[in-house]
């Protein structure tokens, strides 16, 4: 079904510029999404290829490595509350942030 050719002058223009509107908003929201894009991918430019590709949880035996202690040890940190852990099903993983946060520690009191 086509317009009606009888449509008023003053109800075309309202009827056209109604439908820009809607397109504009159509673009402004898809010119947000983009931009929210492009912010990510600026993040993941700047960041080094060490960072692109290091893991955000380690293992016990990482962890062990990283911060030169024995199994006992980290588990001394674990149940003293020093040290976070997360404990999907029996794999214990430590965060990367928690890691750095017990090495500030350590820094501080040496």
């Amino acid at each position: 079904m086509g317009k009606p050719d009888n449509i008023s002058p003053d109800s075309r223009i309202t009827y056209l510029l109604e439908v820009q509107i809607a397109n504009q908003k159509k673009i402004l929201d898809e010119f947000a999404r983009l931009n929210k894009r492009f912010d990510r991918i600026e993040e993941y430019v700047g960041m080094t290829d060490r960072e692109k590709n290091k893991p955000i949880h380690y293992t016990t035996e990482q962890v062990m490595e990283m911060l030169v202690v024995s199994r006992n040890t980290l588990l001394s940190y674990r149940k003293k509350g020093i040290l976070g852990f997360s404990k999907p099903g029996k794999k214990v993983l430590y965060s990367i942030d928690d890691i750095n946060k017990m090495k500030e520690q350590r820094n501080k009191t040496a």
